[in-house]
């Protein structure tokens, strides 16, 4: 990483992370009201499945 752009590309890490939590809380309420808890439980589980899916074939395409 360029040290020059490395305070872009922290804040651009930290707006797409934390910015993501409170969406995420207002679709999983919005879905536990609707659906129920237990259903916005297994939306949670599978978003995190997802998302480690995601990770891995990220880190697997950049190392390639």
């Amino acid at each position: 990483m360029p040290e020059h752009v490395l305070g872009r590309v922290l804040s651009a890490r930290r707006l797409l992370t934390f910015g993501a939590v409170p969406v995420g809380s207002m679709l999983g309420g919005a879905l536990g009201t609707a659906a129920g808890t237990q259903a916005a439980l297994a939306a949670w589980v599978i978003a995190s499945m997802l998302a480690v899916l995601g990770f891995v074939i990220l880190r697997d395409a950049s190392n390639s």
